[in-house]
């Protein structure tokens, strides 16, 4: 029996962000692909943008992996942008919530990671509280107690 096949919607990388490389180009981060390795699956990378259906896109594929990374655009969940957003990226967020749409129709296994989990949430109908540290209720965001 093959290896599962995961796909993962990779992030951009800015222009200088990798040694020599003049261009902007797409990644995703190594622990996730060493996970799925150890795991016994495989990992496919999909760079953003690409306006084939989603189902399309997913055929062959036994899962997906929503990552984690920068902010989703609040205008997906009718919210205005808080000043502290950083690393907006509208086609990844349209390539993922396309897919995360079409995983959970076909029932195909989805992981959800950290900004993966809001792309979940926002799909589904949810919102977000853009940052944290503005709700008194919380504690710190990343600080141990």
């Amino acid at each position: 029996m093959p290896a599962p096949l995961i796909a993962i919607v990779a992030a951009h990388l800015a222009s200088g962000r990798v040694r020599g490389w003049r261009r902007a180009g797409f990644g995703v981060p190594e622990p996730y692909v060493l996970a799925l390795r150890r795991a016994g699956a495989r990992a496919l990378f999909m760079p953003p943008g690409d306006d084939a259906p989603a189902d399309e896109l997913l055929a062959g594929f036994d899962g997906l992996l929503l990552m984690g990374g920068g902010d989703i655009d609040p205008a997906r969940y009718r919210q205005p942008a808080h000043s502290t957003l950083y690393g907006m990226e509208r086609d990844r967020d349209e390539t993922e919530f396309a897919l995360v749409r079409s995983a959970l129709e076909r029932g195909l296994p989805t992981l959800a990671i950290c900004r993966g989990h809001q792309v979940l949430n926002v799909a589904l109908g949810g919102t977000l509280h853009q940052h944290l540290p503005d709700d008194e209720k919380l504690l710190p965001h990343g600080t141990p107690v």
